[in-house]
């Protein structure tokens, strides 16, 4: 595949670099591996600081206990009071139908933006405060106006009312006591209450109380998460099913449960997982009833694992053969990764765009030659990572903005494939070209 930009070839080889496992000019062997489970033995192992890193609990930033100086609110004022007044003259006094482009104006101290989200809330509910990437100067802040939401909560009611609604948020959770004579009608209500779902989503809650003829607005808690680290045995149960027995024994989604990475099926694995918002009882009580799991530990934990987040593997590998084993271990090992890690190569293909900064071309290399971006939308399910991406990049025509909608775990997924076939590749130069081999990068 060639990219049009940059001229990049991505040539992946038919066998993922594999050429050979044991040197030509060495006798080889005879012999049978996973005969049964027992025959493969894998132990993760997870570095110290990690797991008792995890079992800290994590101090939260409390925004509601931030308070401005004098200086701050001066300085805010002076940079941003003129275009609040603006926005507020212009949203009070124009048609509900007009809508007029939207303001905004950029923050130059971002290390005060904890300041300004509270001074925002508070003293100008009708602005917002919001990250934006297309900028020259990467990830920078702007300060928002909220005309076009505000205005559809206008046609309701009156301004004073939007700005007590505006100013409800996680840092202010006070119930709002809002009442107009329009809220007799019953469509208004209906559209008031779709409105505070769409501004103040999943935590927003408001009630209608025909004797006081007012709604009561008002923010939920958000709900607390907690986590488990677990040390399981698994024996003979391929990955996907692992974590299916799991999440079905325990009553929780597939979802909730997060690993450092996967291991072989026909095997005795021990491995770290992490599950979250289910009790220590539940997992032992549960998880111990499986015949092919084993839990040894259960720890509490203040987060997921992540992807790769695991200092090595230790092996223990029995070998039917008739051959003496002492002319293996004199055999130097080229250790490939094999072809299971590369699935059918589109995806080490996009990883590889992806690596050189081609994010289009890594999106068109995840669509088969004899098909189409429209075909693939209604062929893949929902559920594919695939119909994700496609969906963000018809809609958004932004590639970058597609792959960002794409899970952490599964770009972390393609681009060690892409790694894998780097590495494969360089094994085969390690005689050829006579390359010195430093070490592996565990522990560097």
């Amino acid at each position: 595949m060639t990219s049009s930009s940059e001229n990049i070839c991505v040539k992946i080889p038919r066998n993922f670099g594999i050429s050979k496992f044991i040197n030509e000019d060495r006798k080889l062997f005879n012999g049978r591996i996973k005969q049964k489970p027992e025959d493969f033995v894998v132990e993760e192992v997870i570095c110290a600081s990690v797991i008792e890193s995890g079992k800290e609990k994590k101090k939260k930033r409390k925004i509601d206990s931030i308070s401005m100086s004098e200086e701050d609110e001066a300085e805010f004022l002076s940079l941003v009071g003129e275009f609040a007044e603006a926005v507020k003259e212009e949203l009070k006094n124009s048609n509900c139908e007009n809508s007029s482009p939207d303001f905004r104006t950029p923050l130059p101290a971002l290390e005060k933006r904890e300041f300004y989200y509270k001074f925002c809330a508070e003293r100008f509910p009708w602005l917002s405060i919001k990250p934006v990437t297309k900028t020259q100067n990467g990830n920078d802040y702007f300060l928002f106006s909220e005309a076009a939401l505000f205005r559809e909560f206008q046609k309701l009611t009156s301004f004073e009312n939007c700005c007590e609604i505006y100013r409800l948020s996680i840092v202010n959770r006070k119930r709002v006591s809002i009442s107009d004579t329009k809220f007799t009608e019953k469509h208004i209500r209906t559209k008031l209450h779709a409105l505070i779902k769409k501004k103040l989503g999943k935590l927003g809650k408001s009630e209608y109380c025909k004797e006081k003829g007012a709604f009561e607005v008002f923010i939920t808690p958000k709900p607390e998460h907690f986590f488990h680290l677990v040390k399981i045995t698994k024996t003979g149960l391929e990955h996907n099913d692992f974590i299916r027995q799991i999440s079905r024994k325990l009553r929780i989604k597939e979802m909730d449960i997060a690993y450092a990475g996967t291991k072989d099926a026909i095997a005795v694995t021990t491995q770290y997982i992490s599950i979250k918002n289910c009790a220590e009882e539940m997992i032992r009580k549960y998880l111990e009833t499986v015949p092919s799991i084993q839990v040894h530990e259960v720890h509490k934990f203040n987060r997921h694992l992540s992807i790769g987040e695991l200092d090595a593997n230790n092996f223990k590998i029995r070998i039917e053969s008739g051959d003496k084993l002492d002319a293996v271990s004199n055999n130097v090992f080229y250790n490939y990764f094999g072809l299971q890690r590369f699935g059918h190569g589109e995806e080490v293909e996009a990883g590889i765009l992806l690596l050189c900064g081609e994010f289009e071309e890594a999106v068109n290399a995840l669509i088969p030659k004899e098909s189409s971006l429209e075909k693939e939308l209604e062929r893949l399910p929902k559920t594919n990572f695939k119909f994700l991406l496609f969906k963000n990049h018809v809609k958004s025509k932004d590639a970058i903005f597609a792959w960002n909608q794409v899970s952490l775990t599964k770009r972390k997924f393609i681009l060690h494939a892409t790694g894998s076939l780097l590495w494969n590749i360089l094994c085969n130069k390690v005689e050829t070209e006579s390359l010195e081999f430093i070490g592996s990068a565990t522990g560097v």
